[in-house]
């Protein structure tokens, strides 16, 4: 029989979300969403979740480079 403290489990989950449009439509990718793709790519941990906003105006290096860490798998 499970005690009363361990028969309820809570889960934490955070995201990290780069990328995405400026509130006046700008492309809101920088030095910083490069630095987060890198330490996504070279850490790999499972928390946080890596998100990135992507929309017409999203750069190609940071497109490509999205790519490449999600080539990795699960991280």
């Amino acid at each position: 029989m499970r005690s009363p403290t361990t028969s309820k489990v809570r889960y934490l989950s955070q995201c990290l979300l780069i990328g995405g449009q400026t509130r006046d439509g700008k492309d809101a990718c920088n030095e910083v969403t490069m630095l987060c793709l890198e330490a996504e790519e070279q850490v790999g941990m499972h928390q946080p979740d890596t998100a990135m906003r992507v929309w017409e105006g999203t750069p190609a290096k940071y497109l490509k480079k999205a790519a490449e860490v999600i080539r990795l798998g699960p991280g």
